[in-house]
């Protein structure tokens, strides 16, 4: 037994030396630790944080939610040049689905067009992404706000000139002044600040809600119409499912009844499609 406290001893005499003895060793080995320590518990906490971050994105989204419009999102038999030469999805479509498909919980009707910019007074912010939607957006992804709101289903209707922006735009647009009830320019025309996005960060997919601007879908539609198919403007109908439908009963339901308003023969293709967010994300 005191054989065993004699090397214990001398150990610790030994190491108590060496500590003593190189000191610099000693420091750069207890910061070595330190530090690889303190990068193991950053590196769990940014993971942590990522994982909080994708869960509050997806949160604001149905993964069932449906994009019905002319062109695939992701691989399909149908080539793109046949794609091109389908119809676009209009707004009456829109109404007549909205108003007879039974198995879903929302719709909204969006066009998915090119970056603006938008001016106030002498102050100009460009490259913004342009959301013309209608008014049923905010039942389909949840948009918390700053201050104001998101405009109403007259509003939406009548295609009026009213406008929400995102947290950076109104911040660089209007910096400490109050954005609410102020018009600015954009697409040549002048529209009303009603509402401000509170601050969302970058989404998972690089897009945020802080560089972008609501409007009334259907104003785009008076300013450029139905008819006038383009490159910069691709309309698009979003579906929300009720929650505990089958999302493929439901995709077999509007596409069946978008064949029927379009008259499409029997051995017809679809000239549509039903783009389900599940299979992109």
């Amino acid at each position: 037994m005191l054989v065993y406290f004699r090397l214990l001893k001398e150990s610790f005499s030994f190491a108590a030396s060496a500590l003593t003895n190189n000191k610099l060793r000693t420091l750069l080995s207890l910061l070595g630790v330190t530090i690889g320590i303190f990068s193991i518990i950053a590196v769990l906490a940014a993971v942590d944080s990522l994982d909080r971050k994708i869960k509050k994105d997806l949160s604001a989204l149905d993964k069932n939610t449906m994009y019905l419009t002319r062109v695939s999102f992701g691989p399909s038999q149908v080539p793109e040049w046949k794609q091109d030469q389908f119809p676009d999805v209009t707004y009456d479509e829109y109404r007549l689905l909205k108003a007879s498909v039974t198995g879903a919980d929302n719709f909204c009707f969006q066009y998915f067009t090119m970056h603006q910019s938008i001016k106030y007074e002498s102050e100009t912010v460009n490259d913004i992404n342009m959301v013309p939607v209608t008014y049923e957006f905010t039942d389909i992804q949840t948009l918390e706000f700053e201050e104001g709101r998101f405009y109403n289903e007259s509003e939406s209707n009548s295609g009026a000139p009213v406008i929400v922006l995102g947290f950076d735009v109104a911040k660089n647009l209007f910096k400490e002044t109050d954005p609410i009830g102020k018009s600015v320019r954009v697409y040549g025309q002048k529209f009303t600040v009603i509402g401000v996005i509170k601050k969302q960060g970058a989404g998972m997919f690089g897009d945020s809600n802080d560089t972008s601007a609501f409007l009334t879908s259907n104003f785009l539609r008076r300013l450029y119409g139905d008819s006038n198919k383009t490159s910069f403007m691709l309309p698009v109908i979003i579906i929300k499912p009720q929650k505990g439908i089958d999302k493929n009963e439901l995709k077999g339901e509007v596409s069946q009844k978008l064949r029927n308003m379009r008259g499409l023969k029997v051995d017809d293709i679809d000239n549509f499609f039903v783009n389900v967010l599940s299979g992109f994300t």
